[in-house]
């Protein structure tokens, strides 16, 4: 029998954190969803653990999430990952 899913949401917004954290709880029923509020607090638990996937935001204070999957991917990992953002900043988009 296969292990629950194991998500990560890198966001420092509390209320997104909630949202996205019961969007994954009603999708995936009996999944195991953590959160980290910054890239190396996210990192930290990357290297620790394995997650299915990382939902991350790009607004973040400190290292931008483009910024942290840049540093997820030089540590070769290949983790899924979905980032999202409210910004309509084009740049941003690019990444």
């Amino acid at each position: 029998m296969k292990s629950p899913l194991k998500f990560l949401i890198l966001d420092d917004d509390d209320d997104s954190v909630f949202l996205n954290r019961h969007a994954l709880e009603k999708a995936f029923p009996g999944c195991t969803v953590e959160d980290a509020k910054t890239c190396d607090a996210a990192l930290g638990k990357i290297s620790d653990q394995p997650f299915d996937a990382l939902l991350a935001d790009h607004h973040l204070q400190g290292t931008s999430g483009g910024e942290c999957i840049a540093r997820i991917r030089q540590m070769g990992l290949q983790l899924p990952i979905l980032m999202v953002t409210g910004s309509m900043d084009p740049k941003i988009h690019a990444e």
